[in-house]
């Protein structure tokens, strides 16, 4: 995994995911519940979709955390609209690892 040097601005994270995913530059980790916890991968939600919720966010639906298999890769999750999205950046590719909605809200 490559992370990128320097923490981007939210309005960077967001709109570099957006348009990535309006642009088909996305794949999806693999995890052994993908089809429960990566509603974009099972198609449930469409990349369009993921794009309208990203550009809605703002900074406070946004928290940032080293992944767990690699922390030296930022993992980007946004809470917005009953969703929860998480990505990390991986050279021109976004990568989600999680769109759903969670089973409960805090």
């Amino acid at each position: 995994m490559t992370a990128p040097l320097t923490a981007l601005p939210f309005k960077d994270v967001k709109r570099r995911a957006a348009l990535a995913s309006l642009d088909g530059q996305y794949c999806h980790e693999y995890r052994a519940d993908l089809d429960t916890s990566n509603k974009l991968a099972s198609g449930d939600i469409s990349a369009p979709q993921v794009a309208t919720l990203l550009r809605r966010s703002s900074p406070a639906d946004h928290l940032m955390r080293p992944h767990p298999a690699d922390s030296s890769v930022q993992l980007h999750l946004i809470s917005v609209d009953g969703w929860r999205i998480e990505f990390y950046f991986v050279d021109t590719e976004t990568v989600y690892t999680r769109v759903h909605k969670p089973a409960y809200h805090a």
